[in-house]
């Protein structure tokens, strides 16, 4: 009988990245809007979220957009990822073009370390 269950740090489990100048950059980010992300010029109005990878960002995010929106969450046709932005992600024009403004604030995620934070 096979084993259908996997051990934890078998390699099938484990989440894939790629070493990108020493950010390990999640498999499927473009490496163009890493870069581009890195070199978004904040705006007055942003508000970030950041936060180590796998640490209470969604949560973080829908408590902030709970704040900011007087207690009324997202609506069903909403997606927390396009309300709220992985930077490095989607790139610097995104951000700038397409980033929601809710309450005069432009919401952004980002996981980057402070030496890559706008």
């Amino acid at each position: 009988m096979a084993d259908d269950h996997h051990k934890p740090g078998d390699p099938e489990k484990l989440p894939a990245y790629t070493d990108h100048g020493g950010f390990l950059l999640p498999k499927g980010f473009p490496v163009e809007s890493f870069e581009s992300g890195k070199t978004y010029q904040a705006q007055d109005n942003d508000l970030f979220i950041v936060t180590y990878p796998k640490c209470g960002t969604t949560w973080t995010q829908h408590i902030t957009y709970l704040i900011l929106n007087n207690g009324v969450p997202l609506s069903p046709d909403q997606r927390l990822d396009v309300v709220w932005p992985h930077l490095e992600e989607v790139g610097a024009d995104f951000i700038a073009d397409k980033a929601t403004v809710l309450e005069n604030h432009r919401l952004i995620k980002t996981h980057l370390p402070y030496e890559f934070t706008p």
